[in-house]
């Protein structure tokens, strides 16, 4: 069954890959300095919500079928304001050439969501924030930060809100915690928390896929002046750099 699996793989790979010649796939990738500054909404995209997207669970979120209509729904009915990051090496035409079986194995879903949803529009890069990319995001995000009076952070680790107060001086910080695993079963309670504070600038989602689904009905229920940026692992790298 695994080499059965593994041939499986290989010939879906080639055909994405023929695919993409054929119909000259490659959407653009903006700058994560550019995305960040025009962007109401930024969401990074990976694995996991691909994993999600299609009904298999992943080792920190249980799937369920409305996680999944709520992911693929991120990927058809994004706002003029919202920009979704994916990993740079899937945008490119024809990935899976030269590609191992483990290559395959991880992102061959993703890169299967991104042909059906993904031709035309705004993406950037889902690694701005993780060392893989060399945090070509966090110079743009401080100057963001450092202009705000008021920063919202949604994650598990409450230590999360003083590294955060580390890179900018000004803005009162407020930190509304989700559970670190399986955290889209309390999906309405965070969103009700969230809902409870003072409309923030910018509010800083390290959450996994629940904190993308919530993106889009905080910003309805917000509205212009707030600027919503997923972070994903960002607080978890700095702190393993002090």
């Amino acid at each position: 069954m695994i080499f059965v699996a593994k041939i499986i793989r290989k010939c879906a790979a080639v055909a994405l890959d023929a695919v993409d010649y054929a119909f000259r796939y490659g959407p653009q990738l903006m700058p994560p300095e550019e995305a960040l500054l025009e962007c109401d909404v930024l969401l990074r995209w990976g694995d996991g919500e691909s994993s999600l997207a299609i009904g298999r669970s992943t080792s920190f979120q249980q799937a369920t079928p409305q996680l999944a209509r709520e992911l693929r729904s991120l990927l058809r009915r994004r706002s003029a304001g919202t920009i979704i990051c994916f990993p740079p090496f899937l945008l490119g035409r024809a990935p899976f050439s030269g590609s191992d079986d483990r290559f395959r194995r991880n992102w061959l879903p993703t890169a299967g969501l991104m042909r059906i949803w993904i031709r035309h529009g705004r993406y950037s890069d889902a690694f701005m924030f993780r060392r893989e990319g060399q945090m070509g995001g966090l110079n743009q995000l401080s100057n963001l930060l450092s202009g705000a009076q008021r920063v919202a952070l949604l994650s598990a680790n409450p230590a999360d809100a003083e590294i955060l107060r580390s890179m900018q001086t000004n803005a009162v910080v407020e930190h509304v915690r989700v559970p670190g695993q399986d955290a889209y079963s309390a999906r309405d309670e965070i969103l009700s928390a969230l809902l409870q504070i003072e409309k923030p600038d910018i509010l800083l989602l390290s959450a996994g896929p629940t904190g993308k689904c919530l993106a889009p009905e905080l910003f309805r229920r917000w509205g212009k002046g707030v600027k919503i940026i997923d972070t994903g692992h960002l607080f978890h790298h700095l702190a393993e750099a002090r």
